[in-house]
């Protein structure tokens, strides 16, 4: 199977998730819309999930932009926190299930932690080469954060630069980041589970306001 038949294999299976969420998705289906046979996946997988996780991690070209394109001038790295948090929450929401997947489903996929990492920089900057108008990496302002796949050290990368400017303590770089992981991962599994937009969005919003307010506690 030849390296353009792998990225036709995620692209397809990408347009099923978005289409019939990950519900709709079959080893079958996939390999029927790409003609091959359901053997030739494993060629370059690791499984069905590993497929199924780099084709979800097309979802967060959304957020990659916002960003690629964030110009604000931030008072300090409180303020930038509190507003890559929103842009996060923002596309998480539209899309709960892929995005829990994503980031809280992982261990359905028989890799170790460093092979996920490993996997993930090489898939983005494949993304990159195939979506240039959504993952132009040169630009990115937190390019470290965006290529990794543990969302605990997506968040310490910020919660660290709070740390160097002395806005909270380094014994509490830990704390902060897993409650605010466990604010994020509540509330989204929670949406997950709903399909009325309105309720989702009344979760989306609450959401941010709990991570908003868990900075608070820990400020020097």
């Amino acid at each position: 199977m030849t390296e353009n038949t792998k990225t036709k294999l995620i692209t397809e299976t990408s347009k099923i998730v978005f289409e019939n969420g990950l519900e709709g998705l079959s080893i079958r289906k996939v390999a029927s819309l790409v003609g091959c046979t359901s053997g030739a996946i494993y060629v370059h997988f690791k499984n069905f999930n590993h497929l199924v996780l780099l084709s979800c991690l097309t979802f967060l070209k959304e957020y990659n932009q916002g960003i690629n394109k964030m110009d604000k001038n931030f008072e300090n790295s409180l303020e930038e926190s509190k507003y890559i948090w929103k842009l996060f929450c923002e596309s998480a929401f539209k899309y709960p299930e892929i995005f829990y997947f994503i980031f809280f489903s992982c261990s359905e996929i028989n890799m170790s932690k460093e092979e996920k990492e490993t996997d993930a920089y090489a898939q983005f900057k494949s993304f990159y080469k195939a979506f240039p108008e959504g993952f132009e990496d040169t630009k990115y302002k937190h390019h470290q954060m965006l290529l990794k796949l543990d969302l605990e050290e997506r968040n310490k990368y910020l919660i660290m630069k709070l740390a160097h400017e002395k806005l909270i303590s380094p014994s509490h770089v830990k704390l902060l980041n897993l409650s605010q992981i466990f604010i994020f991962k509540g509330y989204l599994e929670k949406a997950k589970k709903l399909k009325d937009q309105s309720q989702i969005e009344r979760l989306r919003k609450a959401c941010i306001k709990s991570i908003d307010m868990s900075f608070s506690a820990y400020l020097v």
